[in-house]
């Protein structure tokens, strides 16, 4: 028989809390420390522009997925790990009604 073990799932919450904070950690840090401004004119300018739109998409990545692990993820598998608990529940529920209507027999 299957069965759910809540307790060893939700460990997972953890996990995904970890990740998300180095999602955070990781933008943060490129926000921080990639920075290049150059006051003049020329070459560098052109590669400081490039340099900033990589980081620009760096950062934008990495905020994404801070949020998709944070909340999208997150929220679908409350919802998953609540209908596991419901199907468990539900279940549990029928057998012990069969039990109750169908005593054991003896032979």
């Amino acid at each position: 028989m299957f069965t759910f073990d809540h307790e060893h799932a939700r460990k997972i919450f953890d996990a995904l809390e970890t990740l998300s904070e180095d999602a955070q950690a990781g933008s943060t840090y490129l926000s921080g420390y990639t920075a290049l401004s150059f006051p003049e004119q020329g070459i560098i300018n052109l590669l400081s522009g490039s340099h900033a739109e990589v980081t620009t998409a760096a950062t934008d990545q990495l905020d994404n997925l801070y949020e998709y692990l944070r909340t999208t993820l997150t929220d679908n598998l409350i919802d998953t790990f609540a209908l596991y608990r419901n199907e468990d529940a539900e279940n549990r529920d029928r057998l012990r009604a069969l039990e109750i209507s169908s005593p054991p027999t003896t032979r």
